[in-house]
């Protein structure tokens, strides 16, 4: 997940005098030391913005040949959440112990083999789901505990009440994230049609197309303002073609005997997070065109598409 932070740090400034004859000196001292590296808790991509700055006070403790700078900076970062996904993940090496240790540009993932997994060879590339992350500070990479993502069979639903968002700002930055993922969609539709198709259809969990089940409405989840006072509970249930805006509002209890139900959430959290489900599947796809983006690496992964076939409901 990408992110906008801002925080404080503090740095060791070795040519005080020189900090002082450029505006821009102070931000790209930040860049040099901390930029596509750990700190904080995040990954630090890019220094937007200095919001302001102490003095630089001259070392009294040794030499005075050094001074520190407390700053207080807005910057871009990467996180990853617990389920996450990540895409593009090489595989580097698989242990005796069937630990598999992959990476990408940012991170260093282990995650234990499973049966699934036995095709899996060194050089791969796979989608993985993240467990826990760790941010060693000054670290170049992410480590990630991950397992390997299959699309989920599980319904989640979620209880909703009569009060509104807490944060209608988040929704309105979650919506223009999906319009942009949108526009990206409706491009490769055009550039890579098969590509689009075909990792859709991989993604969806049955084996054909299924329909609503009795008494269960398909809604338009950017469209739902004031809900009918019946629907009770809504859903981005595994049925639903999860690359469209759909949910499933149930007006009544009867779910899939499975299904984990999340009881009274306010209903502008729950938009947050169907919204949040919406843009992620559209990114998935879009990663996953980029990452196998020609006929050999399509070709050469025969076996994990048929580890998504073999999921299938």
């Amino acid at each position: 997940m990408i992110v906008t932070k801002i925080i404080l740090i503090r740095l060791d400034i070795y040519d005080c005098i020189n900090l002082y004859t450029n505006p821009n000196n102070l931000k790209q001292i930040i860049v040099q030391n901390y930029s596509n590296r750990c700190i904080k808790g995040f990954y630090l991509l890019s220094v937007d913005k200095i919001i302001s700055a102490s003095e630089c006070i001259i070392n009294q403790d040794s030499d005075p040949n050094f001074g520190a700078i407390s700053v207080i900076v807005k910057i871009t970062a990467k996180i990853y959440s617990r389920g996450e996904i990540i895409n593009g993940c090489k595989v580097i090496n698989r242990d005796k112990h069937h630990i598999l240790i992959c990476a990408t540009n940012d991170t260093s993932i282990m995650l234990v083999s499973t049966p699934e997994l036995a095709s899996i060879k060194d050089g791969q590339i796979i989608p993985v789901r993240a467990i826990s992350a760790k941010y060693g500070i000054g670290l170049d990479r992410i480590a990630v505990s991950a397992v390997p993502f299959l699309p989920n069979k599980i319904s989640v639903i979620f209880k909703v009440s009569d009060a509104g968002s807490d944060d209608k700002k988040l929704l309105s930055e979650m919506l223009e994230r999906i319009e942009g993922e949108e526009l990206r969609r409706d491009e490769l539709k055009k550039s890579h049609e098969k590509a689009w198709n075909t990792f859709n259809q991989l993604l969806y969990v049955y084996k054909t197309a299924q329909s609503p089940p009795d008494g269960v409405l398909l809604l338009d989840l950017k469209k739902i303002g004031q809900l009918d006072a019946k629907i009770k509970y809504l859903s981005r249930d595994p049925r639903i073609d999860l690359s469209t805006p759909y949910v499933y509002g149930y007006t009544s209890e009867n779910f899939p005997a499975d299904a984990k139900v999340y009881e009274t959430e306010k209903m502008g959290n729950v938009i947050l997070i169907l919204l949040e489900d919406y843009y992620a599947h559209l990114n998935m796809i879009h990663e996953m065109i980029d990452t196998y983006s020609t006929e050999e690496l399509i070709l050469n992964h025969k076996n994990l598409w048929q580890i998504f076939v073999k999921n299938k409901i």
